[in-house]
């Protein structure tokens, strides 16, 4: 890949980066702010908009969540109009699409209930049988 088509790619694919970048935080931000917290870790999301707005745990929870769909929808959105290659596009969509999948449970390491192991072992190892 030549530096021209890199910096295109970059120009181009600003906004689908952007918006799966941002989705792969907030989903990370859920599904792990409460062990990295008791941690004594940096601020997550929720954290910073409970400080900003004074708003209780379960509001700044559903306020991430709205964010986390207004970034799918934009998301999408730029998905459907964008020149670039559709491996790409397909790049940026599956990066937040595996967060999103990845984070429902914990994080799969710190913060395993062992449910992230199961699905991976379900998705990669266990055959699909027709019943």
């Amino acid at each position: 890949m030549t530096e021209k088509s890199l910096d295109y790619c970059f120009k181009q694919g600003g906004e689908l980066i952007y918006w799966s970048s941002l989705i792969t935080r907030l989903a990370d931000d859920l599904g792990t702010s409460k062990a990295e917290s008791a941690r004594g870790d940096v601020a997550k999301s929720t954290e910073c908009y409970m400080i900003e707005t004074g708003a209780s745990k379960e509001e700044a929870r559903d306020h991430i969540k709205e964010l986390m769909a207004h970034s799918w929808k934009k998301l999408n959105e730029e998905s459907y109009k964008n020149l670039l290659p559709r491996s790409m596009i397909n790049m940026c969509l599956n990066m937040a699409r595996t967060a999103q999948c990845i984070f429902q449970h914990g994080d799969g390491i710190g913060t395993s209930n062992g449910v992230t192991k199961d699905l991976l072992i379900s998705l990669i190892a266990e055959p699909i049988t027709a019943e």
